[in-house]
């Protein structure tokens, strides 16, 4: 198995709340990616790197949001883009959660970006990737249903892209996800990563929630097999020897 970019609308371990004040500066879109390295075929040490891209419409002001983490989220690091600048509480823990303020120069072309990388865990509430045996083979879920720092009526794009082709349907379940958003790419495989998007054009306060998982092709598995027969072959003839 390859390594694998998972990219979507996601933020999966953060949530948020948004406090306007006086200041008409809302976020006006949402795009989120996460990266996801399964750990090789085995998808044991399966990591992921998540960013998310918020646009803000042309107001001038700021903007308070809280961010709330999943217990393994780490590197968090959030910025302005396009001349808005981000500021945080330096009594920020960065455990549970923590407030910052965006401050908007208003105008096109601005908004702020937020990131994070979490490796896996055994449930939803640790990250939104789970790794479980299955039929005793790894298997790797992925649970994303980040929502907020948009007002409704804003489009939100979730993308995941695995590095690979992961493009068969032997080496994935079929994907879910709410009612409300579209898919833009079904496993589709770009000659270096395999990509599952989906788009809502109209947020109406729900996360995509998408949900599937990946496994090891038959192919694969074969190989795996081989390998556990050879290698016990070997240990019982040097028990011999």
């Amino acid at each position: 198995m390859t390594k694998a970019r998972l990219s979507m609308t996601l933020l999966a371990a953060m949530a948020a709340s948004t406090s306007a004040g006086w200041a008409a500066v809302q976020g006006t879109s949402r795009t989120t990616t996460f990266v996801i390295d399964p750990g090789g075929s085995s998808f044991v040490g399966a990591s992921g790197t998540s960013t998310t891209q918020i646009g803000l419409n042309n107001s001038a002001g700021s903007l308070n949001q809280t961010v709330n983490l999943l217990p393994l989220a780490t590197s968090i690091q959030v910025s302005g883009t396009g001349g808005a600048n981000t500021s945080v509480s330096s009594a920020a823990d960065f455990t549970t959660s923590f407030p910052v303020t965006i401050t908007s120069p208003g105008g096109s072309g601005v908004g702020w970006q937020l990131g994070f990388q979490i490796g896996a865990g055994t449930t939803s509430g640790q990250s939104p990737l789970t790794d479980t045996i299955v039929g005793g083979l790894h298997q790797l879920s992925l649970f994303l249903n980040p929502s907020g720092f948009i007002v409704n009526g804003s489009p939100y794009t979730a993308t995941v892209e695995i590095l690979g082709d992961w493009s068969g349907s032997a080496s994935h379940t079929t994907a879910t996800h709410s009612a409300g958003y579209t898919v833009l790419d079904d496993f589709v495989f770009d000659g270096t990563y395999t990509r599952y998007s989906v788009q809502n054009t109209n947020f109406q306060g729900s996360g995509p929630s998408i949900s599937f998982s990946l496994v090891p092709e038959p192919g694969t598995m074969a190989v795996l097999s081989v390998g556990l027969l050879g290698a016990g072959i070997a240990r019982r003839r040097a028990r011999r020897g």
